[in-house]
């Protein structure tokens, strides 16, 4: 504490997971080496234990401590989803001779099962609120670092594993702390969502004809489970349901607050959380050893409050560049990949319409985990065709070949046009003295739409766009409930096809934290 490591720590306050990468908060010999756990090699810890039945409920107050740990195997996530999947671990991963690779499965598995019992309470009678929205991982060359290969990520069983006991001891040391130093712990908050956001998404699904209850993060969750069979259903309430929400935070206590409104944490549906669990990546958690090992020893609070409103700023702020860089290298690599496809070959997939504004549509493109607006200012004109059934809409666009300087915040990034012809879309070009006029026509169906991914510069460049439900008479399309989910179930089987995914490469986003970046 205080040492030229540790304010380094303090300033820097969280690892940055990116796409191809990680800058750690630590020195790697640090992050990768002496603080990582080794198989058979003796670590200093801090622990939390809890005595618990095969339901995974804590049977007595739980130990906290500073222990020492020496693990039995180096398991990733794919070697225990394979066996919580019935098989035996992978001849790669090698057991130390204390324990025989059966009890290792058998642990795994007992651990797996306490897991389920405790993810279901959590989301039934404990009011949790699950947004699993559709993220994203790339396949690299390794030879030449570009993404080759973009598939949706699967939340597995193990990962759930591993989360449910993480949120266990945060939830516990969350307590302890907050008991032990009203004014003096850091904790992590996460506010609820504001009353006219949540009337603004009930009128949404009332528009569409979904049902939703946004009453409590329990019934809004609820209302999520009637459509997990309705993957288009699903796919819009999820995204439309993530806009609404405040960002988590850090915040420091003060014996002052109610801690059902100061410190709640409305998507866990916890009344105090925080993060212990990381001290590697987060300095939060750091800190929040600290404070944890003062209380054990009945010492004085270690950081006063105005010391840990600034650490609480600093992380929040560091929090949220981590989080935006990390998204804009995903944005990156996609531009990359779709550049480097073969003859700048066009993309067709579906997208979902999750929204229809006066001045244009918002979409999903869930193959791709991206979303776009559509405005329709930049089209110079909109008309249904013969049979009222599809949109077409023309787009005219003039950009500088030259690429300008200086830009704007919300400037438009020139495009390199092409000739291009597909499927009843087609892109022309003509030139005009010193600028380049793009002619767009675009050939829309009603609520999954082909979508067509062009040419990339700083992000992703669609032309497409749906029928406007709300715009148009649809007389001949089957809009039932059925049929959209028939639909979704197509939808679903070409992002998340039944053949299993390869194997290692998900984990570096299992690193990245859990739903809504709690």
């Amino acid at each position: 504490m205080g040492s030229v490591l540790d304010k380094e720590a303090g300033k820097r306050a969280t690892t940055v997971y990116l796409a191809w990468t990680n800058i750690p908060m630590l020195p790697r010999e640090l992050s990768e080496n002496l603080c990582s756990l080794m198989p058979d090699v003796p670590r200093r810890t801090f622990s939390v234990i809890f005595k618990l039945n095969e339901k995974g409920e804590i049977m007595e107050e739980p130990w906290f401590g500073k222990s020492q740990i020496k693990t039995a195997a180096k398991i990733d996530y794919d070697s225990a989803q394979a066996v919580i999947e019935g098989h035996s671990l992978p001849d790669s991963v090698e057991v130390s001779g204390r324990f025989t690779r059966q009890a290792v499965e058998q642990s795994i598995l007992m651990l797996n099962g306490m897991a389920r019992h405790m993810r279901h309470t959590r989301f039934t009678t404990g009011g949790s609120l699950s947004l699993d929205n559709i993220k994203v991982y790339f396949i690299v060359d390794p030879d030449t670092g570009k993404p080759i290969g973009v598939k949706p990520y699967r939340q597995k069983e193990a990962n759930n594993l591993i989360e449910e006991f993480m949120l266990l001891a945060n939830k516990a040391v969350g307590k302890k702390i907050l008991t032990t130093y009203p004014s003096g712990a850091l904790l992590r908050r996460h506010p609820a969502p504001g009353e006219r956001k949540l009337s603004d998404m009930r009128s949404w699904a009332a528009k569409v004809g979904l049902k939703v209850d946004p009453t409590t993060a329990a019934t809004l969750n609820r209302s999520l489970k009637e459509y997990e069979d309705d993957f288009v259903a699903l796919l819009s309430l999820r995204a439309m349901t993530t806009k609404p929400m405040n960002l988590a935070k850090y915040t420091q206590t003060s014996a002052e607050d109610n801690p059902q409104e100061a410190y709640h944490h409305y998507g866990l549906n916890f009344i105090t959380y925080t993060h212990f669990t990381s001290p590697i990546r987060r300095y939060a958690d750091l800190v929040v050893h600290r404070i944890l090992a003062a209380s054990l020893a009945q010492m004085p609070a270690p950081y006063t409050e105005d010391e840990l409103s600034r650490i609480a700023h600093t992380c929040n702020n560091k929090k949220l560049m981590a989080d935006r860089a990390q998204d804009d290298s995903d944005e990156v690599f996609l531009c990359q990949y779709v550049n480097g496809l073969p003859g700048k070959k066009l993309l067709n997939m579906h997208a979902v319409v999750l929204e229809v504004f006066k001045t244009g549509v918002e979409i999903c493109v869930p193959e791709l985990a991206w979303e776009s607006r559509l405005i329709f200012s930049n089209f110079e004109s909109c008309k249904p065709d013969a049979n009222n059934v599809s949109l077409e809409l023309i787009v005219r666009e003039k950009a500088k070949k030259k690429e300008r300087r200086g830009k704007k915040e919300g400037d438009k990034d020139d495009v390199e046009l092409k000739d291009t012809e597909q499927e009843g879309q087609s892109s022309q070009q003509k030139e005009k003295g010193g600028e380049v006029e793009k002619v767009t026509i675009a050939v829309f169906d009603p609520l999954l739409v082909d979508v067509f991914v062009k040419e990339m510069r700083k992000s992703p460049v669609l032309d497409c766009t749906v029928v406007l439900s709300s715009l148009l008479a649809l007389k001949d399309i089957d809009r039932s409930a059925a049929a959209r989910r028939e639909r979704g179930r197509e939808l679903k089987e070409r992002v998340f096809p039944s053949q299993k995914p390869e194997e290692g490469l998900q984990d570096s986003l299992s690193e990245r934290d859990p739903q809504l970046r709690m």
